[in-house]
């Protein structure tokens, strides 16, 4: 018999918890069986014993000879299927924590020949799959704005002709403010499958935290948005972005959420201080208190059966990196056509620039030209190549945290202590995942 690789032990109450994240499983055990444990990982044989650590063998905490798991295998070529266009940094907010302080400076709107050649290339990618091509429009501002809808309309016009050329289903996909117009609102129901909203939750957070771009409300007009969803069954989320002073309404804000939608999850993210924050001292929720609070909302969402997503603490999957542009390759394009592999790393003038740039569109040629060695070193950035992690049981589920927080904050990619409270966050959230499973059906 041996221990499965990655086993962790955590402190819960008079006993402990078992997390085996590459098998899924998680037990809770008293303090005799964790030394016939040390004894089994020391090499002892122990066989007598095997009916009593039967049940985790059953489940995968114990094995009869460890199966091999795969090495990270850096790919070698660049080939997404999915395009994230950013068509223009204008905006008509002015949220006091903006990371690309949108609404200032904002620069022209992508022109269409960078939008065509863009679904060009995912196309290409795509044929011969089954593989569902996907578009999807983000900001550094807000993407349906009126100057930006002519564009938008033209790219869905063309992506949907090139996907019913090549028999492909199409996959088309926004995230927005949700103040727009109401043609505008039902050109996107007619046409696209699924929005995220950004909306940090009542009237009075919401009005403070997320202002227009000339000081005014904009709870009204985003709720007419969220009704007529509704209204349509169209699929939909909520984003509420977490700060200092809206910690403590946590609990509120999903109340809120259950109570005038039907979505099945909410996403809850602290906010990180960068941007605007320098101008207006918003300020990152203090650890313990986001952790407090997002552990009874979660209790509040449960009577509903919604859940709560927290990106620091994904649960539902085992990850070896933070996000796409680490693992298949993040194609997002700017609108002046470079392509980064972060949505925050969107201007002229961020000094990550040299590590998220990761290529750019030729206005000559009307083709993109890739940077593969940045690509490869964002892909080299895996939670087996990350030292700060390699004891922590939560590092298949945050996978090293954010790449671009973790350059920001100590200059390298590679090394996430400049943020404890983040770790913090996010394995007192994990284990208190773990704890809801030992107490639910899979026991």
């Amino acid at each position: 018999m041996h221990l499965t690789k990655e086993l962790f032990v955590i402190p819960y109450e008079e006993n402990f918890i078992l997390y085996a994240p590459l098998k899924g499983a998680v037990a809770e055990v008293n303090g005799e069986t964790i030394r016939l444990l040390n004894r089994l990982r020391q090499g002892e044989n122990v066989g007598e014993l095997e009916k009593r650590l039967s049940q985790l063998k059953k489940v995968g905490i114990i094995t009869d000879g460890e199966t091999p798991v795969e090495s990270y295998v850096p790919k070698t070529d660049f080939s997404p299927t999915s395009v994230t266009l950013i068509p223009g940094l204008s905006c008509n907010f002015k949220c006091v924590y903006c990371y690309s302080s949108a609404g200032e400076n904002d620069g022209k709107t992508m022109d269409f020949g960078v939008a065509k050649s863009a679904i060009d290339f995912i196309m290409k990618n795509t044929r011969d799959t089954e593989i569902k091509p996907e578009l999807v429009f983000h900001g550094g501002g807000e993407p349906f704005l009126n100057q930006n809808m002519i564009l938008v309309r033209r790219t869905v016009e063309y992506f949907k002709r090139q996907t019913e050329l090549h028999g492909l289903t199409p996959k088309i996909a926004g995230t927005t403010n949700g103040f727009m117009s109401r043609e505008t609102l039902e050109w996107i129901v007619s046409n696209f499958d699924s929005l995220t909203i950004s909306l940090d939750g009542p009237e009075d957070i919401q009005n403070k935290q997320r202002p227009t771009i000339n000081g005014g409300k904009s709870f009204h007009r985003v709720m007419e948005t969220v009704n007529h969803l509704e209204s349509t069954h169209f699929k939909y989320g909520l984003r509420a972005s977490i700060t200092k002073n809206s910690v403590s309404k946590i609990p509120e804000i999903v109340e809120f959420f259950c109570s005038i939608s039907s979505a099945e999850s909410f996403a809850l993210e602290p906010i990180f201080e960068c941007g605007r924050c320098a101008t207006t001292n918003e300020k990152t929720p203090d650890s313990k208190d986001y952790i407090n609070y997002l552990i009874k909302s979660r209790e509040i969402a449960k009577k509903t059966d919604r859940v709560i997503h927290y990106s620091g603490s994904i649960i539902e999957g085992i990850y070896d990196c933070f996000c796409s542009s680490l693992d298949t390759g993040f194609f997002c394009v700017l609108p002046d056509g470079d392509v980064t592999s972060c949505l925050e790393v969107c201007r002229e003038s961020d000094p990550r620039r040299d590590v998220f740039i990761t290529g750019k569109y030729d206005f000559d040629s009307k083709e993109f030209v890739f940077y593969m060695d940045r690509i490869q070193k964002l892909r080299s950035r895996n939670i087996d190549n990350i030292d700060y992690c390699k004891d922590c049981y939560a590092k298949y589920n945050c996978a090293g945290d954010c790449p671009s927080k973790c350059l920001s904050q100590s200059g390298s990619l590679f090394d996430p202590s400049f943020n404890t409270d983040r770790c913090e966050m996010t394995r007192k959230i994990i284990k208190e995942v773990l704890v809801g499973k030992l107490k639910g059906d899979n026991k």
